[in-house]
């Protein structure tokens, strides 16, 4: 089993609601949520390394292409 590491987090109140309704949403612990995002985000960095683009799709059409920093 990988090794588990522990931190602190600060969330503005803002921010901690957000993470709040996505894990009750989504019947999911606040860990879980922020694991998935940080998945995610990893992903999606890779995937523009290799010079791809994230983008929100609805049919054929983009309607939001996102970039990162």
């Amino acid at each position: 089993m990988a090794k588990a590491h522990r931190m602190t987090l600060e969330l503005n109140e803002e921010t901690y609601q957000k993470l709040l309704k996505l894990a009750k949403k989504n019947g999911k612990s606040m860990t879980d949520v922020v694991r998935e995002g940080i998945a995610l985000r990893n992903f999606a960095d890779e995937e523009k390394d290799k010079g791809k683009s994230l983008a929100i799709v609805d049919g054929d059409v983009i309607e939001t292409k996102i970039l990162l920093t």
